[in-house]
């Protein structure tokens, strides 16, 4: 039934209301991108919609081909109650996979347009049924388009994260109206938050999940310098953070081995990406200087000089004055601080009973910092190399404590950051 082109007639219905209808979208087996184009539809920003889906007969398992066609089935379903017209065909994709095509209009001759374009692959006038912007669909498929993807500078695409934007712009801006093209999505992502909340939180939550799920798979496969991954019991801090803006440059979970050398207690170093190689005016040249005296390799860890020659330099190097490009970084740490700061002590106004050896640490200071429990005291002789047997042992005690924290910290802050609210 649903491989054979049709032109379905629409079954009467009595008129229902917008918000009828919006509730309906809510509980369609779909993804939820495809519940956005069509609540835009039903709210008058796309004169058509069209749903894709493929059918695999290469698969051994048939369920999920009976998935497809439930799927489909209960979009016809939905058309039915609400009097939309549509159409349904199927094409052969490659061998053995049929590609399923659901056009779904407001009435008869705009249906039969989409289904004209469709069929005779003019994708300008289906672009346009499909409600997109003339300046972007005059723009695909040409060098005028915008891969926001790739030629969208980092922090304007920050900005747009921030606001929840990306989950709304499913179409391909064109590079000299993208401006105006993306307010268009604003006004599609602000009509379904004001009519769909429940929606517009789907739409959300599932966009960050898949981002979540691809930084996951990223971060699985990195390794540091000595080809050690990141350790299983701090990754999913390391993902959260990194999705929710803080990038990551270090990470453990803590141990308590005897006689380990690595943090007793759990912690994620954050800094600005895009450090610069200068910190102190004059840094390369000082160092370039020193590597031909010794014959040093200027690539090499340290610059391939001794580390006692290494810091030498740069305490020297410490009292004048930093390039603009290092406290334009800095400037961006500091806000990272506010920002992890603020969301420390939202964390905490509902856990006023957790023991201070427990609670995460609000940081203080820019550049590289670490969130975790450990106080400044176990920091200062941890880094300086003077925490005894004893004083390890006293910080050891608290691992698994200050563990469950940091995990009650991350699952916090994934459901913020599911949310929309990061």
């Amino acid at each position: 039934m649903i491989e054979q082109p049709n032109l379905t007639p629409v079954i009467e219905s009595k008129e229902s209301s917008e918000a009828e209808q919006l509730r309906a979208i809510e509980s369609l087996p779909w993804e939820a991108d495809v519940k956005q184009d069509i609540a835009l539809f039903i709210l008058g920003r796309k004169p058509a919609v069209n749903i894709g889906g493929y059918l695999n007969f290469n698969l051994e398992d048939e369920l999920k081909n009976e998935e497809v066609k439930r799927n489909f089935e209960a979009l016809k379903n939905m058309c039915g109650r609400f009097g939309f017209h549509f159409n349904i065909q199927s094409f052969d994709y490659v061998e053995n996979v049929k590609r399923i095509s659901m056009l779904i209009s407001h009435d008869r001759e705009t249906l039969n347009k989409a289904v004209d374009a469709e069929s005779g692959g003019d994708e300008k006038t289906l672009g346009l049924l499909m409600g997109y912007p003339q300046s972007a669909v005059d723009a695909y498929g040409t060098n005028q388009a915008f891969i926001w993807e790739d030629e969208l500078a980092q922090a304007e695409k920050e900005k747009l994260i921030a606001e929840n934007l990306l989950p709304f712009l499913q179409f391909m801006p064109s590079k000299g109206h993208r401006e105006e093209e993306f307010d268009w999505a604003r006004t599609n992502r602000d009509l379904i938050k004001q009519k769909a909340p429940k929606l517009f939180g789907e739409i959300v939550g599932e966009y960050q999940k898949n981002l979540f799920d691809q930084k996951r798979k990223e971060l699985e496969e990195i390794t540091d310098a000595l080809g050690k991954k990141i350790e299983p019991l701090i990754l999913d801090s390391c993902v959260v953070f990194n999705v929710s803006g803080f990038n990551t440059s270090n990470s453990c979970e803590g141990h308590g081995e005897k006689g380990s050398t690595h943090s007793p207690w759990p912690f994620v170093s954050i800094e600005a990406p895009n450090e610069p190689e200068e910190h102190f005016v004059g840094e390369t040249e000082s160092f370039q200087k020193e590597c031909k005296r010794r014959g040093a390799d200027f690539d090499e860890p340290y610059h391939g000089l001794p580390e006692d020659v290494y810091w030498g330099i740069k305490r020297r190097l410490s009292e004048g004055e930093e390039t603009e490009e290092y406290k334009e970084w800095q400037k961006k740490n500091r806000e990272l601080v506010q920002k992890i700061t603020a969301l420390i002590r939202q964390f905490y106004e509902s856990r006023d009973s957790v023991a201070d050896h427990v609670r995460i640490k609000e940081p203080n200071k820019g550049g590289i910092f670490d969130v975790s429990s450990a106080s400044e005291e176990e920091k200062r002789k941890y880094i300086q190399g003077k925490m005894d047997e004893k004083s390890r042992e006293e910080s050891v005690a608290f691992l698994l404590e200050r563990r469950k924290e940091m995990m009650a910290f991350t699952d916090w802050l994934k459901k913020k950051y599911l949310l929309g609210e990061v």
